[in-house]
């Protein structure tokens, strides 16, 4: 039977100005708002061994990170 080593996860995140605005229930701002939620989902996946997570900001153009 086939065992996987792990998994890997690429978090692709908008950081152009308007994710720094405020919107509806995301506070203080979208920005924030998706960097709390991928440190909370990645720190989840990274208590496994062997799982990997990568991020990419864009603002215009990519750069992995």
């Amino acid at each position: 039977m086939l065992e996987l080593a792990g998994r890997d996860l690429v978090w692709v995140l908008d950081i152009s100005l308007s994710m720094g605005r405020s919107y509806g229930e995301f506070k203080p701002s979208k920005l924030e708002s998706c960097k709390e939620a991928i440190a909370y989902a990645s720190s989840r996946l990274l208590s496994s061994p062997g799982n990997r997570v990568g991020l990419v900001v864009f603002h215009g153009r990519a750069a992995p990170l």
